[in-house]
């Protein structure tokens, strides 16, 4: 059973937050790292869950992260949620197909290079 972790991005442009240990999504409120003892804060937030998947360099795969893959002629992806289907998939954006990403993948052939807010370009850069 994989782990349930996830990471959040804080649009207000201050970075990664990970090992959250309280977001309540009611009125925005959260603190940012296990064991602070900081009464929480107001902040604007995308929360990000961890697929329990690796790339090839053992390296967590979350949703917004883009992956290439290993290949003579190199493809991006980026990891997201797919709800009809219920689970995690790699969305090539270029030409919009779709690959499903699920434990049985042969992640290893996967990299990841950056994530959807701090690497968007990447995302069309088609390498």
């Amino acid at each position: 059973m994989k782990p349930i972790k996830f990471r959040a991005w804080d649009k207000n442009g201050t970075g990664w937050w990970r090992d959250l240990i309280f977001i309540r999504a009611s009125d925005g409120q959260c603190m940012k790292e296990v064991g602070s003892y900081e009464p929480p804060i107001e902040c604007d937030y995308v929360l990000m869950q961890y697929t329990g998947l690796h790339d090839k360099n053992g390296v967590e795969v979350y949703e917004g992260d883009i992956l290439r893959v290993s290949q003579e002629n190199p493809v991006v992806y980026d990891a997201v949620w797919h709800n009809d289907a219920a689970k995690f998939c790699l969305h090539e954006t270029y030409q919009g197909r779709e690959s499903w990403l699920s434990p049985f993948a042969r992640v290893r052939d996967y990299e990841v290079i950056g994530n959807i807010y701090e690497n968007p370009q990447l995302l069309h850069a088609g390498s």
